[in-house]
């Protein structure tokens, strides 16, 4: 690794990169828990580093079915809250509690919460 003389990586090394971490990183994303849609505004998508967000890896071996997870939960996420209104309820915890003995991001103990049709 240019500048890292101690850190050799060998042709054909497996290389795991733990974007749920960087992803929860408050020097990348302050308060990284919240949730924010203005950290994808076009101004700040530009002016950070494009290996930043990686719900999908990067360069030419990343995600094939990117376009398409992305157009299909943005449709899942459509029908649902056009058919119902979702909210915590007394089995939600708060803050959410993150399972540390999975490499994907999951909770610790399930996510409930109290959904009703509108």
């Amino acid at each position: 690794v240019p500048g890292y003389p101690n850190y050799v990586i060998k042709k054909g090394m497996p290389v795991l990169i733990p974007s749920a971490a960087m992803h929860r990183d408050e020097k990348l994303y302050p308060e990284p828990n919240r949730f924010n849609p203005d950290n994808f505004e076009p101004e700040k998508v530009k002016n950070r580093d494009s290996v930043e967000w990686l719900p999908f890896g990067d360069g030419p071996r990343n995600c094939i079915g990117k376009r398409f997870g992305e157009m299909q939960a943005r449709i899942g996420l459509a029908m649902l809250i056009k058919n119902f209104k979702f909210s915590v309820c007394e089995k939600t915890t708060i803050p959410i509690k993150y399972d540390k003995t999975t490499f994907v991001v999951a909770s610790d103990g399930g996510i409930y919460l109290k959904v009703e049709r509108v």
